[in-house]
């Protein structure tokens, strides 16, 4: 469907409403989401896991649809995962540290 009146001239059925009115749904939901974990977080945290999403999605490609990848999507996906989980890793060491200097949990390794 391409052209000026692609979307005057569709047939609209029951379920393109449903599909179009569900994405627009989700899509704030999404933003919702978006606003409540900038403001729960920071915005390094918001990338990261936009990062991840991104990697959950062509990973989910890969292997729901039957995608070729390459050696270097492959290889720059798992990249992007190692970051994120390394990313995760030290902020909550770095948590727990707070936490241990505050008077709270003990400080890990002790």
């Amino acid at each position: 469907v391409v052209g000026k009146s692609a979307y005057v001239d569709y047939a609209w059925t029951p379920e393109a409403m449903k599909a179009v009115l569900g994405t627009c749904a989700l899509a704030v939901l999404v933003n919702g989401a978006t606003f409540f974990l900038i403001g729960k977080t920071s915005p390094v945290s918001y990338q990261v896991m936009g990062h991840l999403k991104t990697v959950l999605v062509l990973g989910g490609g890969y292997m729901f649809f039957d995608s070729d990848a390459s050696a270097a999507s492959l290889f720059g996906v798992g990249l992007a995962f190692t970051g994120c989980l390394l990313y995760a890793y030290l902020k909550d060491r770095e948590m727990k540290r707070s936490l241990a200097a505050q008077g709270g949990a003990p400080a890990p390794g002790k």
